[in-house]
């Protein structure tokens, strides 16, 4: 089991993992990925969001390399994503009809992934802060 104030850490380490392996894999592979998300997806638009997700897991591993992640930092990761699985979450109501079956499946998983991220780090700073508050014992 992760102690109190290993779960925030380990929740941005495993999103800067995630994130970074699916930013390679779409530029990698940005033409498959483009034909399997709908007819008319651009690979230069995989590319680019592939570039995005490269930049953010560079970003929120630097924010999880200490100890204890800075709250501001991790609040701010944890915004994105939200913000990232509401545009999906656009993106599936606006736009299924341009998208593949394999296309709509694929942006509702990832969505799905990035939400569970979103609330094992608001969890993991939950946690955090309310330790931080805790009053120390001393040793008088």
């Amino acid at each position: 089991m992760l102690r109190s104030k290993d779960l925030l850490r380990k929740a941005l380490l495993g999103n800067a993992a995630l994130s970074g392996l699916s930013g390679l894999v779409l530029i990698i592979a940005s033409g498959a990925v483009a034909g399997l998300l709908g007819p008319n997806t651009s690979a230069s638009l995989v590319v680019a969001v592939g570039v995005a997700c490269l930049g953010f897991a560079i970003a929120v591993a630097a924010i999880a390399r200490p100890h204890e992640p800075e709250p501001l930092a991790a609040v701010v990761v944890t915004t994105l994503d939200v913000l990232w699985v509401l545009g999906s979450v656009a993106l599936l109501a606006g736009f299924s009809d341009r998208l593949s079956t394999a296309g709509f499946w694929l942006v509702l998983g990832q969505a799905v992934v990035v939400a569970d991220f979103a609330l094992l780090q608001a969890i993991g700073l939950r946690r955090q802060l309310k330790d931080q508050a805790l009053p120390t014992a001393s040793t008088a």
